[in-house]
């Protein structure tokens, strides 16, 4: 465990790790020590002078960089898992900017919090395409809407 600067008030600061598709447990913890507590103002350097500036609480959960057993397996036999996600600006719009077109680089994707895992060839046949070698895919809310129907609302497969 080198390398771990433990926490006066929280030790090995532990955090779940939960799957990076789906979000349920994957079974990792990881344990980050003392760090940091996060700026006021994103993007903009803070001069801290006090100690306790370093010394956060980490969050009860973490998006693993890996899949949950669940997820693996859908992928395993086949499967692509299809997250879909939203764009939504960086940062506040100013007063003013309602009519701006929102530039792809200014924008970030905010999971919805559903997703599907669908067969190889069912991704093939609705996206007339080969499926991902990593079989992970985002794909935005109005495409999903089309395919999947709107949160809510039921949609007969075609």
């Amino acid at each position: 465990m080198s390398g771990i600067r433990l926490s006066p008030k929280h030790g090995v600061n532990p955090s779940l790790l939960v799957c990076f598709a789906c979000g349920d447990d994957s079974g990792g913890i990881a344990l980050l020590g003392r760090i940091r507590k996060p700026t006021a103002t994103p993007g903009r350097p803070t001069i801290h002078r006090d100690d306790d500036d370093f010394d956060a609480q980490a969050p009860r959960y973490m998006r693993d960089t890996g899949l949950c057993p669940r997820c693996t397996e859908a992928v395993a036999s086949g499967g692509v898992i299809l997250i879909e996600v939203r764009e939504q600006p960086k940062r506040p719009a100013y007063e003013g900017g309602a009519g701006e077109t929102l530039d792809p680089k200014e924008a970030e994707q905010i999971r919805t919090g559903r997703m599907w895992a669908i067969k190889g060839e069912a991704f093939a046949r609705i996206f007339n395409e080969a499926p991902p070698a990593k079989r992970l895919v985002f794909i935005g809310s109005d495409a999903a809407a089309l395919i999947f129907g709107k949160p809510g609302e039921k949609k007969e497969p075609t």
